[in-house]
């Protein structure tokens, strides 16, 4: 049980036009094709073990998640994920605030790239694709690669940071990911969403309390400035 359609959904229903059953095709079945259904529960008690019963956990907990952030509205570039209703929104046992920087350099990214996403739904490809530790630990950088290759766009992977300006300049937009802190990898991981232009690069959602972009002259500039660790960078290209 894959959990997939084998062809596109006709309807192109939210963002991953292959998703059956909200991702969780063991606790939903959809005969029609066009509504969701839910069993009774007992079913689900044959023949489980302890991994099965994880992973029905985990189906139950992102269904659930999905429908909880249904009820909030957000539109356009986000900065600030501290700040509500993105701080409110459920990311597996956390929300976006405590570790949804890549859910949201993601989300923006699509939005530079003039393809707009529902925010709820590029959540739940970061929890089926990636998240860390029920989204305690945020979601592993790789699942942004899979996640633009998926839709279609070409996307450059880079670790040397001494390209990351020239990777930056044939790029659409790039997603970086970095250890706040090069002298402390305790410190916290971060990743944004970044626009280069003539006059420097624009990055989205640095810092959780500010409502603004910040901008720095290079990347060169912002990593010694801010003394960051790189991570690794994707350029991405429509």
């Amino acid at each position: 049980m894959v959990g997939r359609f084998s062809q596109e959904d006709p309807f192109l229903d939210g963002l991953i036009w292959y998703t059956y059953c909200a991702g969780n095709p063991v606790r939903f079945y959809d005969p029609s094709g066009c509504k969701m259904l839910e069993p009774s529960f007992p079913w689900v008690l044959k023949g489980l073990t302890v991994g099965n019963w994880m992973r029905i956990s985990e189906n139950i907990r992102i269904y659930q998640n999905y429908k909880f952030n249904e009820k909030f509205s957000v539109s356009g570039i986000i900065n600030g994920q501290g700040l509500s209703p993105v701080s409110d929104f459920r990311y597996g046992n956390v929300t976006l605030s405590w570790s949804g920087c890549e859910i949201i350099a993601n989300y923006n990214a699509l939005i530079l790239l003039d393809n707009p996403q529902n925010l709820n739904d590029v959540a739940n490809w970061g929890e089926n694709h990636g998240q860390i530790a029920n989204g305690v630990f945020g979601t592993w950088p790789d699942s942004s690669k899979k996640l633009f290759e998926h839709l279609g766009y070409t996307v450059v992977e880079e670790r040397d940071s001494s390209r990351f300006d020239s990777v930056a300049a044939d790029s659409d937009v790039c997603i970086f990911t970095f250890w706040n802190n090069k002298d402390n990898y305790f410190d916290a991981v971060h990743t944004v969403a970044i626009e280069q232009g003539k006059d420097g690069i624009t990055v989205y959602n640095y810092y959780n309390e500010y409502e603004e972009p910040w901008y720095f002259d290079s990347f060169s500039d912002m990593i010694s400035s801010e003394n960051l660790g790189p991570w690794v960078l994707y350029g991405i290209s429509k």
